[in-house]
């Protein structure tokens, strides 16, 4: 009987494990620099997304949005309310 070796499941990577993209990672920042370009203009949440092709709400929130506005390189158009559904960001 032959064994089947586990090392074929060892370099899949799943879905939500490239979800964890370490901030040093040069796609990563090139995707935060891309981001902040198509920003020239004001835009949606969901077409930046859209624009990355980033599924995730939370996610795109969590690791493009937030951290980009607190580095200041992104600005929201309505800055009172910043959860508002007519909410932009607009490269600063």
């Amino acid at each position: 009987m032959v064994e089947k070796s586990n090392n074929e499941n060892e370099n899949m990577v799943s879905d939500h494990d490239s979800d964890h993209v370490s901030d040093h990672d040069d796609s990563y920042e090139d995707k935060k620099q891309r981001l902040q370009e198509f920003c020239a203009v004001p835009r949606t949440r969901q077409e930046m997304q859209d624009f990355l092709g980033i599924a995730s709400r939370g996610y795109f929130s969590r690791r493009f949005i937030v951290p980009m506005v607190n580095e200041g390189k992104l600005k929201l158009t309505i800055p009172d309310k910043p959860k508002s559904r007519n909410q932009k960001y607009i490269k600063a």
